[in-house]
């Protein structure tokens, strides 16, 4: 009895959050907005990034419902998030602290990898982040994080929302928490990974997961439906970080607009796809590819 009424007092949670505000937005990502320095064969460069920013820009090509959750420093310009439309009201500045910068070093022709991160104001972010606002989205992407930071937003957002959750996580999570990345994944409705990062995990039966495939393109994993597409070939490729945010993301805000699984990971692979022209995500806003915005 008590179960049911707890389940019954989560609902009509759900509806008075969402009657407060009619806006319901296509897209949330929680996930860093960071500077990067990035360095590989092809040369060295710092930019604006952090699985967040990866995400968030091109998600804002296809849709100005879009918001990010996360934390930044008194260094950071909302310039850029404020010219192209993106909600930003979950974006907290604390001013005591630098925004977060990590360091990527590709090796061995961007098969390998050394990660540099220093979190600094992103140390601190906390599903109180999230604006009640938020939870009337049709997905939230849940980047990538720490696996234990993961598991905190997903109980939170449980019981607050009816927005499908999403995933992503990262190689090196996986080999040193394998459990909690697990679990986490275990709690979402949907899941981004690579073939490596698949072969790491044995416990995903059931799951709906977007292989990310890099040069080969990317799948669509169910209990009922196997849907492959494949990338257009580029050459040269000069930076792949964030291809698989930028992925991510475009699918996402596809699936909201009401497309099909095919078309919207088709877009999001070319979109990827365009995404390793350049060094960062900015080149993508150069592009001719893209619809008018909904």
């Amino acid at each position: 009895m008590e179960k049911k009424q707890l389940l019954v007092k989560k609902r009509e949670t759900i509806r008075t959050m969402i009657s407060q505000n009619n806006t319901i937005f296509d897209l949330i990502i929680i996930g860093h907005l960071a500077f990067e320095k990035i360095k590989n064969p092809l040369g060295e460069k710092n930019v604006l990034g952090g699985a967040g920013h990866y995400g968030i820009i091109p998600a804002s090509l296809f849709s100005k419902k879009v918001g990010i959750v996360s934390r930044v420093g008194k260094d950071y310009d909302f310039k850029f998030l404020r010219k192209l439309k993106i909600d930003f009201t979950g974006v907290k500045k604390v001013m005591s602290q630098k925004t977060a910068q990590f360091s990527l070093d590709y090796k061995n022709n961007f098969s390998d990898r050394e990660v540099g991160l220093q979190f600094n104001a992103a140390s601190s972010l906390s599903p109180k982040d999230i604006p009640p606002s938020y939870f009337n989205s049709k997905f939230i992407h849940i980047a990538t994080n720490l696996p234990q930071n993961q598991l905190k937003f997903i109980n939170f957002l449980r019981g607050k929302t009816r927005a499908k959750l999403s995933i992503d996580t990262l190689e090196q999570y996986i080999q040193k928490w394998p459990n909690l990345v697990q679990e986490a994944l275990s709690r979402v409705d949907l899941i981004f990974i690579n073939k490596k990062e698949k072969t790491l995990l044995k416990k995903l039966k059931n799951k709906i997961l977007i292989i990310k495939k890099g040069p080969e393109g990317a799948e669509y994993v169910s209990a009922s439906q196997r849907i492959s597409v494949k990338a257009p070939k580029i050459q040269p490729v000069v930076d792949t970080t964030g291809s698989g945010d930028v992925l991510a993301s475009v699918f996402l805000v596809y699936l909201a607009k009401g497309r099909s699984i095919k078309e919207s990971l088709q877009i999001a692979v070319n979109t990827a796809s365009e995404s390793v022209k350049d060094f960062g995500v900015e080149s993508l806003l150069k592009m001719r590819i893209f619809e008018r915005p909904l």
